[in-house]
């Protein structure tokens, strides 16, 4: 009885450090640099109606020193808007998809640091 107690005691460690392993893995590859900047991206069709749920991506790197890599990727919401708070200041290549279509854009966060983008996907 002792022995299978240790056995389970043993297995449940092992698997809470590989569990553990894997967050750290993934909290890893997904960090984001820290910053003050906010973007609110608001997309919409070339007659300036709002698109629901477009799925809107924010790839940068960092303007710092170590220049670490990030992206981001959020789905709009009713209104065509979403926001990224939190970000570098960076340069940025913004992208906006909805009905199978894309708009691309550059953003530049390091001199203006709060805005509103507006991202017009074409019918």
């Amino acid at each position: 009885m002792i022995r299978k107690s240790i056995t389970l005691v043993l297995l449940g460690l092992l698997a809470g450090a590989t569990s553990l392993a894997d967050e750290k893995k993934a909290s890893t590859a997904t960090a984001l640099p820290a910053g003050d900047c906010t973007v609110l991206v608001q997309v919409t069709d070339s007659h300036e109606r709002p698109i629901p749920d477009a799925r809107v991506s924010l790839v940068g790197r960092s303007s710092s020193p170590s220049a670490s890599k990030f992206q981001l990727v959020e789905m709009g919401d009713e209104q065509g808007q979403v926001r990224f708070a939190g970000l570098p200041r960076a340069h940025m290549t913004l992208s906006a998809e909805a009905h199978g279509k894309r708009a691309t854009a550059k953003l530049d966060t390091t001199d203006a640091c709060a805005s509103t983008f507006p991202m017009a996907i074409p019918d």
